[in-house]
């Protein structure tokens, strides 16, 4: 995986589920089984929690023992971070740069409802734009192969799968385009009673009930 979608996982778990201690970000990660998909070493949370905190996207805040709190270690978004998560999800949802690695678009789309709808749309319409434009290539340059036979056969061949993947991505950012355009889904600055909730008895609730007593005794602290 890329410090570019390590950076953007990160900071969005940080979104989502701040504020919250290390293990508890990671625990959420790995409940998206993002070392299956996304390629994320569990060891990359903690490395990248501190380049974010060391560049002012995200805030460290020290809980000191009170009470039956133990100590902790939390971390919250900043108004920086959030206007930095906001930028990489745009540009990896509308820029393609391989167009046969998925993984920047499927990272960047896992936090695409912190866009306004009005910004994923122009974003996912840039992309599909481009792809549509760049499709008839494909099957030029595999001609080209194939009858003047410049490369070995298999080049020709992948670059025919690559051809599909682009296929693929263009439908599927046509179907998405349309149900957004539609209303589906729920995007910042909309009322949240729109918003998806998870059954009473997802273990998610566990860190939203975490994250709420943490939210507690930071207010607390500060005053």
């Amino acid at each position: 995986m890329s410090a570019l979608t390590t950076r953007i996982l990160v900071l969005g778990v940080v979104k989502v589920g701040g504020p919250a201690n290390g293990y508890q970000l990671r625990r959420e990660l790995l409940s998206w089984d993002v070392e299956r998909w996304a390629q994320l070493n569990p060891g990359s949370v903690y490395s990248m929690l501190t380049t974010l905190a060391t560049a002012g996207l995200i805030a460290k805040h020290e809980l000191p023992t009170s009470g039956d709190d133990r100590a902790a270690t939390v971390f919250t978004i900043t108004d920086e971070g959030d206007r930095e998560l906001a930028r990489l999800v745009t540009e990896s949802l509308e820029n393609v740069g391989d167009s046969g690695d998925l993984l920047p678009l499927r990272v960047a789309f896992n936090f695409a409802t912190f866009l306004p709808r009005e910004d994923f749309l122009r974003a996912a319409r840039a992309r599909h734009a481009t792809l549509v434009a760049a499709r008839p290539t494909f099957d030029e340059k595999i001609d080209e192969l194939t009858v003047a036979a410049t490369a070995p056969p298999h080049v020709a061949l992948e670059l025919g799968l690559e051809a599909r993947i682009v296929d693929a991505q263009i439908a599927w950012l046509a179907q998405i385009i349309d149900s957004v355009q539609a209303g589906a889904l729920y995007f910042v600055g909309e009322d949240a009673a729109t918003a998806w909730q998870p059954p009473d008895d997802d273990p998610g609730w566990r860190m939203a009930a975490e994250r709420r007593r943490y939210q507690e005794r930071l207010d607390a602290m500060r005053g």
